[in-house]
């Protein structure tokens, strides 16, 4: 994986939503990573998995095409929502990263003259 930073746009807003689709693929690469190397993380995704599972089963029924795809649908639009809430929460913390560096710098230009 590739430093974010670096392919992060110079600027404009940085939310999830507006990034470049190489940026959101690494953004769902580190979010994997991230729920994958976290237990805490990774039994409360799934458990938020596992609880869509059983609405969607009480929803749709998993006898017809139709109910098995709306399920199946619902889970990847929720692990889509977790991607994107995850990566935007990233990105807010690369944003004040960005933005404390941007100030030492100026803070060090300021002190040099």
């Amino acid at each position: 994986m590739t430093d974010i930073s670096a392919v992060l746009p110079k600027n404009g807003r940085l939310a999830y939503g507006y990034m470049p689709v190489a940026v959101k693929q690494q953004l769902d690469e580190l979010t994997d990573y991230i729920i994958q190397n976290s237990s805490e993380l990774y039994s409360t995704y799934y458990e938020i998995m596992d609880n869509r599972q059983l609405y969607n089963e009480a929803l749709h029924s998993s006898d017809t095409s139709y109910g098995r795809l709306k399920a199946a649908s619902f889970q990847n639009r929720l692990d889509d929502d977790i991607k994107r809430s995850m990566g935007n929460a990233i990105l807010k913390v690369l944003a004040g990263e960005m933005k404390n560096k941007m100030r030492k710098f100026i803070i060090i230009q300021v002190e040099v003259e």
